[in-house]
């Protein structure tokens, strides 16, 4: 990511729960090219939570796996942080299917999720992320 400070990277992990390897990965979410997530669920938002808030400020966002039986303390655990955090949601999805989104003004859908942005087969076409680039640095 150093080598190649002109392309950004991001990441996605649900590797929060090693405190070395958490800690490895903050260095690589924190380098200006790079933008980790840490992906939350049902299962793990309280470790997710606690994953960044024992990180430096602004090095880890959230992507919310909205699973569907969301529990009910998820969001508003989410939103409680005092740090200002970006919160993605991809809903649950199979073959075009996917739950009704979680609705909250501080919560970003993913647009190739719930149909904004269609992935196009063609390599000369721009992907959903990079159309979007809500989740790049």
């Amino acid at each position: 990511m150093q080598k190649f400070s002109d392309c950004r990277f991001w990441f996605y992990t649900r590797s929060f729960g090693d405190p070395i390897l958490l800690d490895a990965l903050s260095r690589l979410a924190s380098l200006p090219n790079c933008q980790g997530w840490l992906s939350v669920d049902s299962e793990n938002y309280e470790q997710a939570i606690l994953a960044k808030c024992s990180s430096p400020a602004s090095v880890w966002n959230l992507a919310l796996l909205q699973d569907r039986e969301l529990a009910s303390g998820v969001v508003p655990s989410l939103l409680s942080l005092n740090e200002s955090v970006n919160i993605v949601n991809f809903p649950y999805h199979r073959a075009g299917h996917h739950v009704q989104p979680v609705r909250n003004s501080a919560i970003t859908q993913c647009p190739a999720i719930v149909g904004g942005l269609a992935l196009k087969t063609s390599k000369d076409v721009s992907r959903p992320c990079q159309i979007c680039s809500f989740c790049l640095p």
